[in-house]
């Protein structure tokens, strides 16, 4: 409910407006799910944003996706249960959507050749897309409008003597839209 001020020679009136706002799509039905929804990420791959040719999206399900020239998305083996993904969605005032992307994980065995392909993640301020494979075999396609920047690496030894030392790597992005689905086939073709 809006309330409207108007001021008048020593008298404020207030007006209860009521504004009623429709919606453009009609609510479906969202039925309950009974396998397993397990959380996490599996695989990780990335490419410049750049390298993506075209795309094809039909109800937030990609359907076809193709890579320009011999380029193909790298995979990053991160430690085991060490990576996560968010998509997090607000709407502004206007009506705006807007959804906050981040992906962080952790790499094993901090070394000279993994300090040089981390920091080619950040030269001249990359913009990345990223395929996740989650824990329910699907595959999730991040960044694809915008881009995906490294926003943060870390590194440091652990306490515990068999962890060893690792580097920890953040990236975040804004999109439009949430991640999209991809059709595992497609994906499976790209990696």
């Amino acid at each position: 409910m809006l309330i409207r001020k108007e001021w008048k020679e020593n008298e404020l009136t207030l007006e209860k407006i009521k504004i009623k706002i429709m919606s453009c799509n009609t609510l479906t039905e969202i039925l309950k799910d009974c396998n397993n929804n397990l959380g996490g990420i599996t695989e990780l791959y990335l490419t410049d944003i750049a390298d993506l040719d075209t795309i094809t999206i039909i109800n937030n399900l990609v359907t076809d996706l193709t890579l320009g020239g011999t380029v193909s998305f790298t995979k990053y083996e991160f430690i085991k249960n060490s990576a996560t993904y968010e998509a997090n969605g607000k709407v502004d005032r206007t009506g705006i959507i807007e959804f906050d992307h981040s992906i962080s994980f952790k790499l094993a065995k901090r070394n000279a050749v993994l300090f040089t392909e981390a920091f080619k993640l950040i030269e001249g301020n990359r913009s990345l897309i990223a395929l996740v494979k989650t824990r329910n075999d699907s595959y999730m396609l991040v960044g694809y409008e915008f881009g995906l920047v490294v926003t943060g690496i870390k590194g440091g030894s652990n306490a515990t003597i068999g962890a060893g030392p690792t580097l920890d790597i953040a990236m975040k992005g804004k999109q439009k839209k949430s991640e999209l689905q991809v059709d595992n086939t497609i994906a499976e073709g790209l990696i």
